[in-house]
């Protein structure tokens, strides 16, 4: 290997396989005797050469990006907090550390913004450790954990540190196959700033702990999260929260392996807890079971609401009761109790059917909303069919009668024009960091519980 002296140097793939050097070139002298121009230093080693042979005991002054992929081959005592490259890391902008078990660095990281952190697999990491690293990043932007705390294990270590860690630069946190409750206990332990993206991606719920256990922290600090979707059956959840520009939003996707009765029940139930809905003004929701429609109490500020029947209860285009199960519980919903009116500013609602059953319903609704309060009556109401992912024929057969009556109460009536749940994928979300492709399955990639046709 030659190299322009005093260039920058970068290493990539060096492999350490027990006390032997791979190839003709001594790994240890060219790292040592370069250590002042390394710039970007991709490594896999075992932990003995890092907690008893100290390979990584040299200074590196100009090293910005740093992967380390950590091997636990044999019985050794692991330091929980080791000091790398003689503790002045002060250049580096990235890290990423893979199959680091029980143990992160101790070093302060003065102006590290992206960390990966990925992969400890049945490791029962505390909480702490982390919390002590992401102490030592003031400047962190992005942060990713990957399988982190993903096993069901009874007894995880998720006590928060003494105080929580204030990340106030941070613009993105997400986590990748690791447990909603492993989530929630992180988040508790940050002070996170009001622009912030919160992703956690393929969450396992753990069948022994409670809906509260998995419900995320209050999320009051974020700036007001104005647009909600939501989807779930008996055992996925799809959530997404943001705010009208987008730089402060939530997205949770998650799945309950506890059969019957499902945990989102009583989470939807308590999504008041976590999510300020007085803000919400769209909502998008979708199905399976209507009886875990949560309740319209707390949305005072809702202007639009699109409601769409679970596309996979129609196989063969005929209705099985679950567009007008879904209708029965939308305008319950709706309906004032007394004087009070759900929903008082509602001015559009959508529905996307899979048949036109339950439209009877939707008149004596808007009637008495208009009832209780003559400044609601509603500008909008679309009928549309669910966008299948696959070819169908025909359109859905309405009930005239029902929508002559509901014309009656609406300023504008629209058929066949196309809903609100459009579940569009928007920009920003899947990140990337410019240093690094996450290891595959570990890419937290927007998957959402259909496709709408086109896409």
């Amino acid at each position: 290997m030659s190299a322009v002296a005093g260039a920058p140097l970068h290493l990539t793939s060096l492999c350490f396989v027990s006390a032997c050097l791979r190839g003709d070139v001594d790994h240890d002298i060219l790292l040592k005797s370069s250590h002042d121009r390394l710039q970007r230093l991709d490594i896999r080693l075992e932990a003995a050469h890092i907690f008893v042979e100290s390979r990584l005991d040299f200074p590196v002054p100009c090293l910005e990006v740093f992967t380390l992929q950590c091997e636990l081959h044999s019985a050794i005592d692991v330091k929980a907090q080791p000091t790398l490259f003689r503790g002045d890391l002060s250049s580096l902008r990235a890290m990423a550390l893979l199959h680091v078990r029980h143990w992160l660095p101790a070093n302060r990281f003065p102006n590290l913004v992206h960390l990966n952190i990925s992969y400890f697999f049945m490791e029962e990491l505390p909480l702490t450790v982390v919390t002590n690293l992401l102490s030592n990043c003031p400047r962190l932007e992005s942060v990713h954990f990957g399988q982190a705390w993903s096993y069901l294990l009874f007894d995880l270590d998720l006590r928060p540190p003494s105080a929580p860690v204030p990340l106030l630069k941070l613009r993105s946190i997400s986590s990748s196959g690791g447990t909603l409750q492993g989530a929630r206990a992180l988040i508790s332990s940050l002070v996170l700033p009001r622009n912030v993206r919160i992703r956690i991606h393929d969450a396992p719920v753990q069948s022994h702990t409670t809906a509260r256990e998995n419900l995320l922290p209050s999320l009051a600090f974020l700036a007001p999260l104005t647009r909600l979707e939501l989807a779930a059956d008996s055992s996925r959840l799809y959530f997404l929260a943001e705010s009208d520009d987008g730089a402060a939003a939530v997205w949770i996707q998650a799945a309950w392996d506890g059969g019957e009765p499902s945990v989102w029940y009583e989470w939807l139930q308590c999504l008041g807890e976590m999510l300020p809905l007085a803000a919400i003004r769209t909502l998008c929701i979708s199905l399976r079971d209507w009886t875990l429609l949560p309740t319209f109490e707390h949305l005072t500020s809702l202007s639009v609401l699109g409601v769409m029947s679970f596309p996979e209860d129609d196989d063969d285009d005929e209705d099985d009761g679950a567009s007008d199960t879904m209708i029965a519980a939308v305008c319950a919903a709706l309906t004032p109790a007394g004087n009070v009116l759900p929903c008082a500013k509602l001015a559009t609602l959508s529905f996307q059917l899979i048949a036109g059953r339950g439209l009877e319903e939707v008149a004596p609704m808007l009637a008495r909303r208009v009832d209780v309060d003559v400044g609601c009556r509603l500008r909008r109401l679309v009928v549309d069919r669910v966008r299948l992912p696959r070819p169908v024929s025909g359109d859905i057969v309405l009930n005239e009668g029902a929508l002559y009556a509901i014309g009656n109460h609406v300023d504008v009536l629209d058929v066949g024009e196309g809903g609100v749940c459009t579940w569009e994928k928007r920009d920003g979300w899947d990140v990337e960091v410019g240093y690094w492709r996450l290891p595959g399955g570990d890419e937290a990639r927007c998957v959402f519980p259909w496709h709408s046709a086109g896409e």
